[in-house]
């Protein structure tokens, strides 16, 4: 964003744009493989896609997920 808007420069956001755009298409495809293959309540899905839309609450997920599946 500093790049559109301080620096006047439109290429890199528009790819990184499209890039960002991919990946979360991805993300909520995969996020649907792994609620019917692990078979996860509609309410874990519904928070994994919810932190989707917070910036860095997927990490907070992971976090609890890993400790959910890979407990020490």
């Amino acid at each position: 964003m500093p790049l559109k808007y301080i620096y006047d420069i439109q290429a890199p956001v528009k790819y990184l744009g499209w890039a960002h755009g991919i990946l979360f298409v991805v993300y909520c495809v995969l996020l649907l493989i792994v609620w019917i293959k692990l078979k996860w309540k509609f309410g874990k899905v519904f928070l994994a896609f919810f932190a989707s839309l917070i910036p860095l609450a997927t990490f907070i997920l992971e976090r609890r997920l890993k400790k959910e599946y890979f407990p020490k």
